[in-house]
């Protein structure tokens, strides 16, 4: 049997569609089709499944789906076959597992600050050029600084850590905020464009202005709930340390994407 692959996206078990059609036998855009169809039936469908993209043999785009153990489970029904019954239950304890693993206590902001600090000792050790300790010693400073917990004025600060770094780094501000909302959906389960919706809606019955309504922002949405501000800061702080860890030694600039 062929090993079963998962991995974490933000905090979240996910299976592969690509994975699943091919252990399961099935054409991969079957498999992207029969997700599909399963949208008009789930009202929770965007919590357990999640779009995404990759590149063919062609270098074209093409899309796939990660879906968590929920999602897994009801595509999962419609398969049959000798051997479906046993992927099932493996791919089952395989979430089992991974989840188990998960839920250790260590974050991802602690461990790649870990990781930050080792790399300052490592140069330390091996003697290097004085410029290179002190450039890793301020990639800690602004990693420790990530991690640091949010105060008063929380909108107008945790704005301002992504502003600054984008900006240092030459990102794109607006693509980076909607990577960081699409990871608060996934990680909180929610539907920030929906909540916008509602609370205009909710302000619309009660008489305000359309100026009042068109202010109802996903940030707002974000800073009006308790839950959701911990999310949002676990995955801001998550993207911060991760954007610096990825700076190289020497300069260069990796991924920084923010799912």
């Amino acid at each position: 049997m062929n090993d079963i692959i998962l991995k974490e996206t933000n905090g979240i078990v996910t299976a592969d569609s690509r994975e699943i059609a091919n252990i399961f036998g099935k054409r991969h855009d079957h498999a992207v089709r029969a997700i599909d169809d399963l949208e008009k039936d789930l009202p929770s469908f965007g919590e357990m499944f999640f779009e995404s993209i990759y590149k063919d043999s062609y270098g074209r785009d093409q899309r796939c789906y990660l879906m968590n153990r929920d999602g897994f489970t009801i595509l999962a029904m419609g398969f049959t076959g000798s051997d479906a019954i046993q992927w099932k239950l493996a791919y089952l304890e395989a979430f089992n597992r991974m989840e188990r693993k998960l839920s250790q206590p260590v974050t991802v902001a602690e461990q790649l600050l870990n990781q930050a600090r080792f790399l300052v000792e490592t140069e330390k050790r091996l003697d290097r050029t004085e410029s290179n300790v002190l450039r890793l010693t301020g990639k800690i400073d602004r990693i420790s600084n990530a991690v640091l917990p949010l105060h008063d004025g929380w909108r107008d600060e945790i704005e301002h850590r992504i502003t600054t770094t984008c900006q240092r780094l030459g990102l794109d501000y607006r693509d980076i905020h909607r990577q960081l909302y699409r990871a608060l959906e996934v990680r909180a389960h929610a539907d920030l464009g929906r909540r916008v919706q509602n609370k205009r809606q909710r302000l619309a019955d009660i008489g305000a202005t359309k100026t009042a309504q068109d202010a109802v922002t996903r940030i707002g949405v974000i800073a009006d709930d308790a839950d959701l501000r911990a999310h949002y800061e676990r995955v801001v702080q998550d993207w911060l340390v991760r954007t610096e860890a990825c700076i190289g030694l020497e300069g260069g600039k990796e991924s920084h994407e923010a799912v």
